[in-house]
């Protein structure tokens, strides 16, 4: 498999052995995204390792550029070697991921990348070096490889948090994510009464006829930067600025009830600061994006309103 690395000797680490090691990956990963309902699902390896990925999966419309890295579970592998080509893509990522060399069970994982949509994360200056040098000993540059070390990367135990990193939280998961905001939150006396009724729990009271002008107090129930962080949505600014303008070419803004919801905060923050108000269209666009939010916060398991405690 082109672009996977392993520190085991030749003849342990066959292609053999890498090729089941990715089905295996894949096997787990697919599988995860079919038990949380995930049906367009589709997979696309790369032929050759000149692009910077191994493969290419679609879930929900979301494409994910993947470069694979392998090594076995006790190996000493401090660094990895990435193809600068990958921050091509919008939502190029690197999973390393570690098994066991007697079982070939997978786990745990090293992740490095962002959200859908996010782009890559920095690769760093650290320029990777030909394996022989010429004829002196000197060993030229490879400009297009960096090397990334593995602290650069977030551990992850699971495939099922791995396919959370890759196509988006599980709305139940981020019901839970706002729960805890909502727990933490202040709100002023003079705020609407369904308002506080949101902030004891009561996700059922956001009206369906929410919009910009009378979601001010409701946007800021949550920390939309704490959320950003949490759920690896990158800096707080460029998100809003990428939603925004999805936003604007599709006339739909994507993501489940905590995205929405961080993005509403942003919003509101950039507007608090803005010279002018929004115009009608920009108006109509923030109202659909309060009734995106009011609808995905009422589709919970049970029918509207009963939502994942």
């Amino acid at each position: 498999m082109g672009g996977m690395e392993n520190d085991q000797p030749d003849y342990f680490s066959s292609s053999v052995q890498e090729n089941i090691l990715e089905h295996q990956f894949l096997a787990a990963l697919t599988s995860s995204l079919w038990r949380r309902g995930f049906r367009d699902i589709e997979v696309l390896r790369a032929e050759v390792d000149a692009f910077g990925h191994d493969l290419v999966v679609e879930a929900g419309g979301v494409v994910r550029h993947i470069q694979l890295k392998a090594s076995g579970r006790h190996a000493k592998t401090a660094r990895v070697k990435i193809n600068t080509r990958l921050s091509l893509k919008s939502a190029g990522c690197v999973i390393w991921y570690l098994y066991d060399p007697d079982t070939l069970e997978l786990g745990p994982f090293r992740w490095f990348g962002n959200r859908p949509g996010a782009g890559l994360p920095d690769l760093g200056n650290r320029v990777a070096k030909h394996t022989k040098g010429d004829g002196m000993g000197n060993k030229a540059e490879r400009m297009a490889i960096r090397v990334l070390p593995k602290a650069r990367f977030t551990v992850v135990d699971t495939i099922d948090e791995i396919a959370s990193l890759l196509f988006g939280y599980p709305s139940g998961s981020e019901i839970q994510l706002i729960r805890q905001q909502l727990a933490q939150s202040d709100l002023p006396d003079c705020a609407p009464d369904w308002v506080h009724q949101v902030r004891g729990g009561n996700l059922g009271a956001v009206p369906d006829a929410l919009n910009w002008n009378n979601s001010v107090h409701f946007a800021h129930l949550v920390d939309g930067f704490a959320i950003c962080d949490i759920l690896g949505l990158g800096d707080p600014f460029q998100f809003e600025a990428r939603k925004l303008e999805n936003a604007q070419t599709t006339g739909i803004w994507a993501g489940g009830p905590a995205v929405l919801w961080a993005t509403l905060f942003l919003e509101y923050r950039r507007w608090r600061t803005a010279p002018i108000d929004p115009d009608p269209e920009m108006m109509d666009l923030l109202d659909r994006l309060c009734q995106q939010l009011a609808g995905s916060l009422k589709e919970g398991p049970n029918g509207p309103g009963q939502l994942i405690p």
